[in-house]
């Protein structure tokens, strides 16, 4: 959790956390004892014919996608994490 709190601060947007309904491999991966999140990408309507997204938000998860590339890139660097 801080390592996306980190890279979504670097994104210049707002971390919002919610509790989903379990659909997700997130699930599988935490019960295994491995310490996962999702990240949601905003889909509305999921799961109907009326079902879409945003490009706003879509473009918001790339740049949140990026700064967690830099932030590994960093720590691969030795540098310190920001987070």
């Amino acid at each position: 959790m801080k390592f996306a709190a980190a890279a979504i601060n670097r994104a210049g947007l707002d971390l919002r956390l919610e509790t989903s309904g379990g659909g997700s491999d997130a699930n599988i991966f935490n019960a295994a004892g491995l310490p996962v999140a999702n990240l949601a990408v905003g889909m509305q309507n999921a799961h109907t014919t009326d079902e879409f997204l945003d490009s706003q938000d879509l473009i918001h998860m790339v740049r949140i996608l990026w700064e967690m590339i830099q932030l590994s890139a960093a720590t691969l660097r030795r540098e310190s994490p920001p987070y």
